[in-house]
């Protein structure tokens, strides 16, 4: 079914690198996938890599992805996507919010279609933590051709491989998730849909919970708790 969220604020774009806040960030998990997440106990699990390797005392990485993964688009999520993904956000004229995070690379390498191999300028421990994290930092794998075709426009055509494609998003209205048919991890997502109505008063977004309006409240006024 259909999980309608009052959603406090619209969003700033739908690019994982350029695209602003808190909002934005929680739309991209939605729509992208990172190479490897983590779980609320920090333990880094994979995702778009099915597994990896750590070699040459923590200065080499090899991650071997999952097969047959697509974007939204159609295009195949291969090492080159990923490389050329790393490679984008490793450019300072990206101006990518991430790039802090990767200074420690050196170069990246295809070694065939379903493997990478990082290469660090000295041994480090924190590449996969980097890769995994959400917010501001993370590696969430976006459609080089949509982005070729796109450019500085990218965000509002948001192409990745997550769980849902963006649907529809009238600004200061409402974003629409669509759940991705051909999403690679099994059973996945649950739902078919996810609405998120723009609501910017707290009021507002309480009103509509208590009126069956909506079944999620993100951000509720403290003192409107209770009485929900």
């Amino acid at each position: 079914g259909t999980l309608r969220v009052a959603f406090e604020s619209d969003i700033t774009g739908g690019d994982p690198y350029r695209s602003r806040g808190i909002q934005a960030g929680y739309v991209a998990d939605n729509l992208y996938n990172n190479l490897v997440t983590i779980d609320p106990d920090l333990n880094i699990l994979p995702d778009l890599a099915e597994s990896w390797e750590v070699q040459e005392g923590g200065q080499v990485y090899l991650f071997r992805l999952h097969r047959g993964v697509r974007f939204h688009d159609g295009t195949t999520c291969d090492a080159e996507a990923v490389k050329w993904n790393l490679t984008h956000v490793m450019d300072p004229e990206s101006k990518a919010a991430q790039t802090q995070f990767f200074t420690m690379v050196e170069a990246v390498e295809v070694v065939d279609a379903q493997t990478l191999k990082v290469r660090l300028k000295y041994p480090s421990s924190v590449l996969l933590p980097a890769l995994a994290i959400h917010g501001s930092g993370g590696l969430r794998i976006i459609s080089p051709t949509a982005y070729q075709r796109w450019g500085k426009d990218f965000g509002l055509h948001p192409v990745g491989t997550g769980p849902f494609r963006l649907g529809k998003w009238e600004q200061n209205q409402v974003i629409v998730l669509e759940k991705n048919p051909d999403y690679f991890k099994p059973a996945l997502p649950s739902l078919d849909r996810v609405e998120l109505k723009i609501m910017k008063d707290g009021v507002t977004r309480v009103t509509a919970l208590r009126a069956g309006e909506v079944d999620f409240v993100n951000w509720v006024p403290r003192e409107h708790a209770k009485r929900l």
